[in-house]
Order: structure tokens, then C-alpha cells, then sequence
């Protein structure tokens, strides 16, 4: 218990804190105009941090492709799972489709990004970036079908696809890396040199501004808790759902090490944000998931220091 208090205090808390100073922001301004922060998260920081991330960590390629194949089996297993727990009168919620939507998408980016750097350092975040990857490629396509009462064609799909900076990022990191390589010269450029510099001063400052960002749209949440089935939707994204990875990655130790660690961690964060907005786009059920997200988001801080002592105990 002594160990879970401090990881709350040292990993949790300093997290916490900053959201709320968003969080306070946005209730003083109340109508400050969110959209230029989230444009600036969302088309700047974030894909800045993931390309300079990418650009500046040697890429395991074979772990890349691990965790993408894990990735994928854990998302089945776990959308099995829950449709399973569905059925327990206790955890039923009626719509199917957005009980998948708050409970299999997490905020694994703005909100895991921090958790994991503090718990796991850089090298844990450069394995949170590849896993978020292949999250947000999952965003983009099941993310909007379980979201949208219309169907949606392949064609959509994959314009959806092209359109995501932190997918683009990714790659451009990448080739960046790789030019950087093969020929060493290139960072030597006076203005490839500039430009990187700059890189690195916005990636310092993404982690509190896309906290500070976050506490600031949490401020914009209609507080309408649709509280029985948000306390089961929580359940479920907090609990469940990542107590579900970390057995079966004990008992089938596919990853190891680091790479287990920061998988089991990104499956415990809080239900998405994006399901918020997806549901909002896409004439959803925006109030049950704008709830969940509030309420996931919160109780996290107490759900998190539990895993991460239970992550440290039982995947060495």
C-alpha cells in the first residue's frame, strides 16, 4: 500500500496537478476559444514530440512489428471480453457500439505520454509512441465506425488515414532518421541544424501543454453524468479491460520486459478523448461519452499507481 501511495504521489499527482491547472483555466475563461489550443496539440505538439521521438531513437523494427501484431490481438481480445461482460446484468450497457468505443480507445497519447515518461523514461516513451501508432490507425478506422450511425467506405477509410499528422510524423521521423544515417552530413546543415534545435524546443514543451490542454477541454465537458452506466463503462476501461492484458501477458509472454511493461500501462489510461469527439461528429451518443471520458480521467489517478506497482510485481 506504501509503495502504490508514493507511485501516486510520484507519477500520478504531478500529472493530475497540471490538468487541473487546464482544468481551472478553462472554468475561469469559460468562453476562451478551445479550438486554436487543441488545433495546436493536435497539428503541432503532438506530431512534433512523435517525430522527434522517432527521429532521434534507433527504431527496432522487429519490436516495431511485434507490437503491432500484439497490438492487434490484444484489441480483439479485449473487444471480445467486453461483449462478454456485457452480458453480466451488473456491467450491461444497451449500445453495443459505443460501450466498444469508451472502453477499447484510450487516451494513450496526451494523457499516457506524460504517465509513461515519468514512470519509464524515454526509452519507455519511445516504445509508447510506437504503440500509439498503431492506436491511431485504430482510431481512424473502427474509431469512427463504432462512433457514426452511418456506414463508412474503405475509400473514407483510408482517407481518414492520410489526413492524421501524428501518422504522417511518424513516418517523417522515420525518413529523417534514416537520411540522417546514411548520410551523417545532413544534420550538419546550418539550417537542418536550426530546424532540429527547434524541434527539440517543441518537443520539451509538448507533455504539459497537451496536459494543460486536456484539463482545459475536460473544462468544456457538459457536466450531465449519465452515472450508472459511465460507473460501468469505468469499470470496465480502468479495471477490466487492463487487468485483462496483464494476465495474458504474464501467462503469454509474447513481449517482455520495457516493451510488456508500457503496453499494460497505455491499456490502463482513461477512455479516450477522440470517442468524445467521434461521437460528437458523428451524431453519437456525445453525453454518455463525454461522462466517461470526465469520470475515467479522474478516477485514473487511483487506477494507475495500482497497475503500475502490479506491472512491477508481476512482469519483470
Amino acid at each position: 500500500m506504501e509503495q502504490i501511495i508514493l507511485l501516486l504521489i510520484d507519477i500520478a499527482m504531478p500529472v493530475l496537478g497540471i490538468i487541473l491547472v487546464g482544468f481551472l483555466f478553462g472554468r475561469i475563461f469559460y468562453y476562451f476559444d478551445l479550438g486554436i489550443l487543441s488545433k495546436m496539440a493536435f497539428y503541432l505538439f503532438a506530431p512534433v514530440m512523435t517525430l522527434q521521438i522517432v527521429r532521434t531513437n534507433p527504431l527496432d523494427w522487429l519490436q516495431l512489428a511485434r507490437i503491432g501484431s500484439v497490438f492487434v490481438g490484444l484489441q480483439i481480445i479485449l473487444a471480445l471480453a467486453i461483449l462478454l461482460a456485457n452480458w453480466i446484468p451488473l456491467l450491461r450497457v444497451d449500445n453495443k457500439k459505443n460501450l466498444l468505443l469508451l472502453t477499447l480507445f484510450t487516451n494513450c497519447g496526451y494523457y499516457g505520454f506524460p504517465i509513461v515518461l515519468l514512470a519509464y523514461g524515454e526509452q519507455g516513451l519511445l516504445i509508447a509512441v510506437q504503440y500509439v501508432f498503431f492506436f491511431t490507425l485504430m482510431t481512424s478506422t473502427l474509431g469512427i465506425y463504432l462512433a457514426s450511425t452511418q456506414k463508412m467506405s474503405i475509400k473514407q477509410a483510408l482517407q481518414q488515414v492520410v489526413r492524421l499528422p501524428l501518422l504522417s510524423a511518424f513516418v517523417l521521423g522515420i525518413a529523417l532518421q534514416l537520411l540522417g544515417n546514411a548520410y551523417p552530413a545532413w544534420n550538419d546543415f546550418k539550417l537542418v541544424s536550426l530546424i532540429y534545435r527547434m524541434m527539440e524546443m517543441l518537443h520539451q514543451a509538448a507533455i504539459p501543454f497537451l496536459l494543460v490542454t486536456l484539463g482545459v477541454e475536460l473544462s468544456k465537458v457538459p457536466i450531465k453524468l449519465h452515472l450508472k452506466d459511465s460507473l460501468k463503462i469505468t469499470f470496465i476501461r480502468l479495471f477490466y479491460a487492463p487487468m485483462i492484458v496483464l494476465i495474458l501477458l504474464y501467462f503469454f509472454p509474447v513481449l517482455r520486459g520495457l516493451t510488456a511493461q508500457v503496453v499494460i500501462l497505455e491499456s490502463a489510461m482513461p477512455t479516450a478523448f477522440n470517442a468524445m469527439f467521434l461521437a460528437r461528429e458523428m451524431k453519437g451518443d456525445y453525453e454518455k461519452a463525454a461522462s466517461s471520458v470526465l469520470l475515467t480521467t479522474f478516477l485514473s489517478v487511483a487506477s494507475i499507481p495500482l497497475f503500475i506497482y502490479l506491472i512491477e510485481r508481476w512482469i519483470p
